[in-house]
């Protein structure tokens, strides 16, 4: 997996959730890296009911590309980089939507019906979508 496959996962904040419960060397270095919810990220390695687990979801969802490549960058450092691919591979989409708030993808007008077909089999939740066309491609925007 590259760098881009980490961060345009769509499991990456289960992958992260897991991650943070099963290695305290982890977990460690991502309140480090994502010090507005260190006490979060505590609260969700032990109590997999805990609701501050949704927050740390939403912090992963709000800043995929800094986590994404944190996760990379910590696997590859620590030699870990088979086992977190099969984190990923093992790792299914939860059921209940994934919070979108915030987030901007971008598409084309030609796999737009791709695209929203995409949008309803992740069952994201978000409570407004924009669009803004340049040229070809399609910019979305997830309130």
């Amino acid at each position: 997996m590259t760098e881009q496959d980490f961060i345009n996962s769509p499991v990456l904040g289960q992958v992260i959730l897991n991650l943070i419960a099963a290695d305290s060397s982890f977990k460690d270095a991502l309140k480090a890296t994502a010090s507005p919810i260190a006490a979060d990220i505590e609260s969700a390695s032990t109590n997999p009911n805990c609701s501050c687990r949704n927050k740390v979801l939403t912090y992963i969802n709000l800043n995929t590309a800094t986590v994404g490549l944190f996760l990379y960058n910590f696997a590859i450092a620590h030699n870990i980089l088979q086992n977190v691919e099969n984190i990923f591979n093992t790792t299914t989409p939860p059921i209940t939507g994934q919070p979108a708030s915030g987030r901007v993808a971008k598409t084309t007008i030609k796999n737009w019906p791709e695209f929203a077909k995409g949008v309803q089999q992740a069952n994201l939740s978000f409570k407004h979508m924009s669009t803004s066309i340049v040229g070809e491609d399609v910019y979305v925007f997830f309130l």
